[in-house]
């Protein structure tokens, strides 16, 4: 377990991994868990760089993988910036040719206002295996590309996205359900892969200059979508459910 609780502003500009150790001989170990903590909430933290935990690998036959720890960073109300920053929390690979299981990736929690500058940023719970969820519990602005992979966990926004400075080009890679609690405002927003629970649009959701592809097993849609050029909804075989009053555009 890698954590600190500090007061004052924390400028990260580098590689903080954990890593869970290797097992020939049973499970691998665990990645730990990675909490950046501040108690004063005029307070920031930002982050360039990486912030991994991996789970480590089990090479004894029919031997499974270690869980990724999760990653949590907080604030206590004051603001995070991600200037080009990538989030892995992987599970460890199995023995190649046995019965034993990829390891689970750990939950991503930003629980603070979210700004994302210089670069684009990505964030992924899971990799070869079963994933967690990732959570934005404010909003998170920014004019940057922002890609997204739970796998088999959820993604959730619990705040406003892009209501005051558009974020880039966003792509949600896999996920299980998909929670837009309130608006969303992009250049672009592309679930390339069929996510395989709901995508909720709770709030308006918009593109400013690009593509709004949404593809999901179920889709709960409870206000606008307005794209700047393709509009493309793909329903699995759960329900399409339309609750938009203003309408869809593109």
């Amino acid at each position: 377990v890698c954590s600190s609780d500090l007061i004052g502003s924390i400028n990260i500009d580098g590689i903080l991994y954990s890593y869970g150790a290797g097992n020939n001989a049973g499970q691998g170990s665990a990645g730990g868990a990675i909490t950046i903590d501040v108690s004063d909430a005029a307070s920031t933290i930002t982050i360039d760089g990486n912030i991994n935990s991996y789970g480590g690998t089990s090479t004894q036959t029919n031997g499974s993988g270690g869980a990724g720890g999760s990653i949590t960073v907080n604030t206590a109300g004051g603001a995070i910036n991600l200037e080009g920053t990538t989030f892995y929390s992987y599970g460890g690979n199995k023995d190649g040719t046995g019965t034993g299981t990829v390891g689970v990736g750990g939950a991503i929690t930003l629980s603070d206002a979210v700004n994302l500058t210089a670069a684009g940023s990505t964030l992924k719970s899971s990799n070869w295996g079963s994933g967690a969820d990732i959570e934005f519990s404010s909003t998170l602005n920014g004019a940057q590309t922002l890609t997204l992979t739970s796998g088999t966990g959820d993604i959730r926004f619990n705040g406003a996205v892009g209501a005051s400075a558009a974020l880039g080009a966003v792509t949600i890679n896999a996920a299980d359900d998909v929670t837009q609690e309130s608006s969303f405002r992009a250049q672009s927003l592309n679930q390339g892969t069929a996510g395989t629970g709901t995508y909720w649009a709770k709030g308006a959701l918009t593109t400013t200059s690009g593509v709004l592809t949404l593809n999901s097993n179920t889709l709960t849609l409870d206000d606008q979508l307005a794209a700047q050029t393709t509009l493309s909804l793909t329903q699995g075989t759960g329900a399409l459910v339309l609750d938009v009053a203003n309408g869809l555009s593109s």
